[in-house]
């Protein structure tokens, strides 16, 4: 692996992952290559931090290969179905890496979580940020994370400086820390797309009938998202899926928008918002949510925050 080469030799000694360092790592992989094979010199790279995050290598080298040196493919999230093969290229993770080093720091003596699966971009971006910054890949002790929601409101550890949030509506709330970047991003672009709005300066982002398309400077094609979005006063504000979206008594909804109200009510901690068929609206809104507060209280704390024809029709608690 070429980044790792190059860490190598410009950060030899410091600390690459869990206190090894980026000259012993380099070393290890070289132990492991087989008739030169650029597939089992990646996976073999894969499969040590595979161990490392969670004891086995099994899950998290299935669907990554490289099939020639600087280019790799991996499984798309599954937004809209089944997870597909993306080809990602090595300059396509340097760029994202140039991008979001200009929003936030990452220097050399940050250590970053790796609590991500790296069979998925989320992941797999952490290791290229570290190889390319200097900064230590670690599974405790870290300096810089990524989380969805759940994971931060479950607690974070202690000693971090940056919280990357994604993967799902980030409450109002946890933005107030300071230490808290909403994060937008996606497969087919490594990664991060844009921070609290913010779009990397490395990627370009465009609406097209309400649909967010994006490219990198290393892209000369648009691809289209499939989420829509828009921009106030230069920042790009995610509204939702359009998969997602339907109809009710003629006004468009957009669960995604309902969900995040919801969870910035006082002890919600959960909201999934989908459609249900009804013989007078066509379509309703069905709430399921995780809160103490009754559906009347919930119902009257919305009224502040949504127009009436977003606020569920249908609630369900779960515990």
């Amino acid at each position: 692996m070429r980044l790792l080469k190059e860490a190598a030799k410009k950060f030899g000694s410091r600390p690459a992952i869990n206190g090894m360092t980026y000259r012993e790592l380099d070393n290890l992989v070289d132990q492991t290559i087989i008739d030169d094979s650029p597939v089992v010199y990646y996976q073999n790279l894969v499969e040590y931090l595979a161990i490392l995050r969670q004891g086995k290598a099994a899950s998290a080298c299935r669907g990554i290969k490289e099939a020639d040196p600087g280019v790799t493919l991996l499984p798309t999230s599954g937004t809209t179905g089944e997870p597909k093969p993306i080809t990602l290229h090595e300059e396509s993770f340097i760029k994202n890496y140039q991008g979001l080093s200009q929003l936030i720091s990452i220097k050399p003596s940050d250590r970053w979580l790796l609590n991500l699966p790296i069979h998925h971009v989320a992941g797999l971006a952490i290791l290229y940020r570290c190889l390319l910054s200097g900064a230590e890949v670690v599974t405790e002790n870290a300096t810089i994370a990524s989380f969805v929601p759940t994971q931060y409101y479950r607690g974070c550890p202690t000693g971090l400086h940056t919280i990357l949030l994604g993967g799902g509506p980030v409450p109002d709330w946890m933005l107030e820390d300071p230490r808290v970047y909403e994060s937008y991003g996606m497969t087919e672009m490594c990664s991060t797309v844009a921070l609290n709005g913010v779009v990397l300066p490395t990627r370009k982002v465009k609406i097209v009938e309400g649909e967010i398309y994006v490219r990198g400077d290393e892209k000369p094609n648009w691809h289209r998202t499939g989420d829509l979005g828009e921009f106030i006063e230069g920042r790009l504000k995610i509204l939702g899926r359009i998969d997602r979206r339907f109809v009710c008594g003629g006004e468009n909804i957009q669960p995604e928008i309902i969900e995040k109200a919801l969870l910035n009510l006082n002890g919600v901690t959960k909201a999934k918002v989908c459609p249900v068929e009804d013989p007078e609206w066509g379509m309703i809104a069905k709430a399921t949510l995780k809160s103490p507060m009754s559906e009347e209280e919930i119902k009257s704390q919305l009224k502040e925050r949504l127009a009436p024809f977003l606020i569920p029709k249908v609630f369900a608690f779960v515990d």
